[in-house]
C-alpha cells in the first residue's frame, strides 16, 4: 500500500507553537520536561518511580477494578494485574465524551498511545507499559460534544440536562436513533449495534466507556472515569494549595509571558481559582 505523507506545516492548519512542538522541540525545551524521544523515556521512568507512591497505585488499581467489574475480559485483567506492580507505567491520552467518538482523531490518538506502549516495551523490556484513555467525564461543554458527523450531516442530541456531561442520562435520544436508522436502512444489524451502547438510563460516561472498550479493549486500552470520590481524595492536597495560594494561575501567567517573549501567542487564560463546585446537576466555577 502506498503511503503519502504531508507535513503539518504545509496544511496551514496548525499554529506555530503546535508545529514547533512537532518539528523543533528544542525551541521549547524550557517549557517541557524534555524533548520527545524513546531514549528520553529512561529519565521519565526514573522520575515516575521516585514520585509515585505505592499507596496511590493501590487506590488507582482498586478503582479501576470497580469500573471493570461487569466486564469479563482476560486482556483487561492482565493489564490491571500489571498495574499493581511498581515496574508498570501508563501512557495516557484524554478526550471529551464525544457522541459516538466524534472526530476521527479520537481513535487515532488512542491508537498512537497503544503503539507507543509497544515501542517502549521493546526499548525497555524490564518494564511494562499500559495504554490509557482518560475520559473527560466532568467537562461541562456539552455543545462541543453533543453531535457527530454521519455521511456529511450533523446528528445532534438535544437535552436540557446540565452539569458534568459524564453524568448526563441517555434519554430524549429518539431523534439520534431515527437519523442513524435512516442512514443504515440497508444494514439494520449495524444500526442496532450502534444503538446498543446508548440505551436509555445509562450515563454518557457509561455509554462512552462501553463503546471505547468494544473498539479498543482488545489492544489492552484501559479506560478511566476519574469522577470518583476515592481518586479525588488523592487530589486533595493540590486542591487545597490551589484555593489557598492560587499557584496554578501564577505559574501559567509566568509561562504566558515567556511564550510571548519568544513570539508565540498566549495559549490559555487562567482564573485565580481553577476549580469547580460539582453537584449532581451543576458544575459551577469557584470564585
Amino acid at each position: 500500500m502506498d503511503c503519502h505523507k504531508i507535513k503539518r506545516t504545509d496544511t496551514q492548519l496548525f499554529s506555530d507553537i503546535a508545529n514547533d512542538l512537532v518539528y523543533r522541540q528544542t525551541e521549547l525545551e524550557s517549557f517541557i520536561q524534555q524533548p520527545f524521544s524513546l531514549d528520553n523515556f529512561q529519565q521519565q521512568i526514573e522520575l515516575k518511580q521516585e514520585n509515585y507512591a505505592l499507596s496511590t497505585r493501590k487506590v488507582l488499581v482498586e478503582e479501576w477494578r470497580k469500573q471493570y467489574r461487569s466486564i469479563s475480559d482476560e486482556k483487561i485483567q492482565q493489564q490491571l494485574n500489571l498495574l499493581g506492580k511498581p515496574t508498570t507505567f501508563t501512557v495516557t491520552t484524554g478526550h471529551q465524551l464525544n457522541l459516538y467518538t466524534g472526530p476521527l482523531y479520537f481513535i487515532y490518538k488512542i491508537l498512537h498511545v497503544v503503539k507507543l506502549t509497544e515501542q517502549l516495551k521493546s526499548k525497555y523490556p524490564t518494564f511494562d507499559f499500559v495504554p490509557v484513555y482518560w475520559m473527560a467525564s466532568e467537562d461541562h461543554d456539552f455543545e462541543e460534544i453533543n453531535h457527530f458527523r454521519l455521511f456529511n450531516q450533523d446528528v445532534k442530541w438535544e437535552t436540557n440536562q446540565s452539569g458534568a456531561v459524564g453524568r448526563f442520562v441517555i434519554k430524549e435520544f429518539e431523534e439520534v436513533r431515527a437519523q442513524i436508522k435512516e442512514k443504515f436502512q440497508n444494514d439494520a444489524d449495524f444500526a442496532d449495534w450502534m444503538f446498543s451502547f446508548y440505551t436509555d438510563g445509562k450515563t454518557l460516561a457509561q455509554a462512552t466507556f462501553e463503546l471505547v472498550h468494544e473498539l479498543l479493549g482488545k489492544y489492552g486500552v484501559l479506560i478511566l472515569d476519574a469522577d470518583r470520590a476515592a481518586l479525588k481524595e488523592l487530589f486533595l492536597p493540590v486542591m487545597e494549595k490551589e484555593v489557598n495560594t492560587h499557584f496554578s494561575s501564577q505559574a501559567v501567567e509566568k509561562t504566558n509571558a515567556e511564550l510571548i517573549d519568544k513570539g508565540y501567542k498566549t495559549q490559555v487564560h487562567p482564573r485565580a481559582i481553577n476549580l469547580f463546585y460539582l453537584t449532581e446537576n451543576s458544575r459551577d466555577r469557584i470564585i
